[in-house]
C-alpha cells in the first residue's frame, strides 16, 4: 500500500492524526523496519529479504554491515562501499560469500545517512576542489563545488558538510563549513580528533544564556539545609596547570585520650544550579562526560569542570557537599559521620590554594628538619598526618593501589613529559577516597539505595592467561577461582 492508503485503512481522517502517522512511517523508514519501492508502496523490510544495519568502513576500501538483529556481520565490497558512507544505515540482501566463505551482501539504499560533517584536508587537483577525509574508514573523496571552499587554501584542514550523498558513479559533493588552520597548526591533532568523533565542544545558546542568569555569590535562600563552613581554613592541593579547583580539605588533631585527625572534604556542589529538564541539564546529557586531550578539556555541563565553561567570569562560587570524617590510630574509627543535611557552605575567596609542587617541597623539607616523634602541625601537615594513616588502614583492605604513568604536554616544545605522582597527589587522593567511603558508609546506614561502582574481580580466562605466565617465572597464584590481595606486605 501507498502511506495514503494505509492511512485510509486505519481510518485516520483527522490532520492531526495523519501528521502524527507520518511521523510513524518516517521513524520506521529511518529504523530500518519498512521501505519504500519504486512504485511508492511500502513494504515490511522482513518480508523483502532485506536486513538492516549500519555501514563500518574499513581502511582497506571494503566495509561491513552490522546487522541490527545481532546476526552475523554482512561484508560490503568495495564497489557496495561506493554507494554508501561509513555510518550510514542501509537495507541490504546477501548475496553469497566472498572468498574467506564470509557472507557478502549488496546494499539496497540508505535508511538514514550518517552525521552529514566530515573533517579532511582541501586540495586542488587539475583545478578540481576535493576534500580528503582524516577518517581514513571513508575512502570517498568529497567534490566542493565552485565558490563552496570559504576562505580555505588548499592544503589546509577543514569542515565539510556533505550535500549530496555518493551514488554508484558519482562522488559525494559537499561545501566548506568551517576552516580549521593548517595541519601541523599547534593543536590541530586535538581539533580534528574532536570533530572527527562529534565530540560536543560548544555549549548552545540557551545553555549560556542559563549560566549567565546565575548569581555572582551565594544566595540567602542557598544556607537553607546546610552547615556554615566560612569559618574553616580550607585549603586547595591542585597541581599547576590544574584549571578548576573543586575540592578543598581542612584537618585539625584530636587531642585528649583518643587521639586522631578530624578531616573535612569539601566539594562543589555544581549540582545545586541544575535543575531536571532545563537546558544545563539536557546538554549534560548529550555530553555524559568531559573528555580530556592534551592541553584542552571538553567538559560536561553539570560535571566538575561545569564552573569554567558554563559558569564564565566573574566565577560563581557554588555551596559545596562537606564530609566530615574523624580518624583514630591508623584511620579505623567508625564512627564517619556527614554533614547535616549532607552539605556545606564555604565560598571560594575563603579557600588558600595550594600548588602541589610546592605542597610537596614544603612537606619534604619539614620532614626533614623534625624530629621523627614530633607530631606535624599546620593544616597541610594534618591534612598529611590524616592521609597516612587512612592510607594505612587502605593496606589492610582488598584494593588496588597502582602508580599510573601518564604524560604531560608542554606548550612551548610540544614535549611530552612524565607526570610525576608526588605526595602532594597521594594526600589529596586519600581524602577524596576518604569521602567516598564516608559517604558510601552513611548511605548503607541510611538503607538509602544509591548507585555504587563495582570493581569485579577477572574472568576465568584471564585467570587462566596470569597463571600461564606465572608458570613460566616460576611463580603459584593461590586462590582459585577467586584470588585476593595479600593482607601483608610480605610477598
Amino acid at each position: 500500500m501507498t502511506p495514503a492508503d494505509l492511512a485510509e485503512r486505519l481510518a485516520l481522517h483527522t490532520e492531526e492524526a495523519r501528521a502524527a502517522f507520518g511521523s510513524q512511517v518516517e521513524e520506521l523508514e529511518r529504523a530500518g523496519r519498512i521501505v519504500r519501492n519504486r512504485a511508492g508502496l511500502l513494504l515490511i523490510a522482513a518480508r523483502a529479504n532485506l536486513l538492516s544495519g549500519q555501514v563500518q568502513g574499513h581502511r582497506d576500501g571494503f566495509g561491513f554491515l552490522i546487522r541490527d538483529d545481532g546476526a552475523q556481520d554482512l561484508v560490503l565490497s568495495e564497489h557496495e562501499m561506493s554507494k554508501v558512507l561509513h555510518g550510514d544505515r542501509v537495507l541490504a540482501r546477501i548475496t553469497g560469500t566472498d572468498r574467506r566463505g564470509r557472507p557478502e551482501a549488496r546494499s539496497s539504499r540508505s535508511s538514514s545517512v550518517a552525521p552529514n560533517k566530515l573533517v579532511g584536508r582541501l586540495l586542488n587537483e587539475r583545478g578540481v576542489t576535493i576534500v580528503v577525509p582524516e577518517d581514513q574508514r571513508i575512502q570517498q573523496e568529497i567534490l566542493v563545488p565552485p565558490g563552496a571552499a570559504l576562505t580555505a587554501e588548499p592544503g589546509q584542514v577543514v569542515v565539510v558538510e556533505i550535500l549530496q550523498q555518493p551514488q554508484r558513479y558519482v562522488q559525494p559533493v559537499g561545501r566548506v563549513v568551517e576552516v580549521l588552520g593548517a595541519i601541523d597548526d599547534p593543536g590541530m591533532e586535538i581539533e580534528i580528533a574532536v570533530r572527527k568523533f562529534a565530540v560536543p565542544h560548544e555549549f548552545p545558546p540557551v545553555a549560556l544564556e542559563q549560566a549567565d542568569a546565575l548569581p555572582d555569590g551565594v544566595l540567602p535562600k542557598d544556607f537553607r539545609g546546610r552547615v556554615d563552613l566560612r569559618d574553616v581554613p580550607l585549603v586547595t592541593i591542585d597541581g599547576e596547570d590544574a584549571r578548576d579547583f573543586d575540592d578543598a580539605v581542612y584537618c585539625e588533631p584530636i587531642t585528649g585520650r583518643r587521639k586522631g585527625w578530624r578531616l573535612i572534604v569539601a566539594i562543589a556542589d555544581v549540582s545545586h544550579y541544575v535543575r531536571p529538564a532545563d537546558a544545563i541539564d539536557v546538554e549534560a546529557q548529550s555530553r555524559s562526560t568531559s573528555v580530556y586531550f592534551p592541553r584542552r578539556v571538553i567538559p560536561d555541563a553539570a560535571g566538575e569542570t561545569v564552573q569554567r565553561p558554563v559558569f564564565p567570569e566573574p566565577q560563581r562560587r557554588p555551596p559545596r557537599h562537606g564530609v566530615r570524617r574523624r580518624d583514630h590510630g591508623q584511620g579505623r574509627d567508625r564512627r564517619l559521620p556527614v554533614l547535616p543535611g549532607g552539605h556545606a557552605l564555604a565560598r571560594a575567596p575563603d579557600v588558600h590554594r595550594r600548588v602541589g609542587g610546592a605542597v610537596r617541597a614544603r612537606l619534604a623539607r619539614r620532614a626533614a628538619r623534625r624530629r621523627p616523634d614530633a607530631p606535624p602541625a599546620g593544616p597541610v601537615r594534618a591534612v598529611r598526618g590524616a592521609g597516612a594513616g587512612a592510607r594505612g588502614a587502605r593496606r589492610d583492605r582488598p584494593g588496588d593501589d597502582r602508580d599510573v604513568h601518564r604524560v604531560r604536554s608542554e606548550r612551548t616544545d610540544r614535549e611530552d613529559l612524565p607526570r610525576v605522582r608526588n605526595d602532594a597527589h597521594k594526600l589529596i587522593e586519600e581524602c577524596m577516597l576518604a569521602a567516598n567511603v564516608c559517604t558510601a558508609d552513611f548511605l548503607a546506614r541510611s538503607k538509602q539505595p544509591s548507585l555504587y561502582r563495582v570493581h569485579e574481580g577477572p574472568t576465568p580466562e584471564r585467570l587462566a592467561n596470569v597463571r600461564t605466565l606465572l608458570k613460566t617465572l616460576g611463580l603459584h597464584l593461590e586462590g582459585g577461582d577467586e584470588p585476593s590481595r595479600p593482607t601483608t606486605r610480605s610477598c
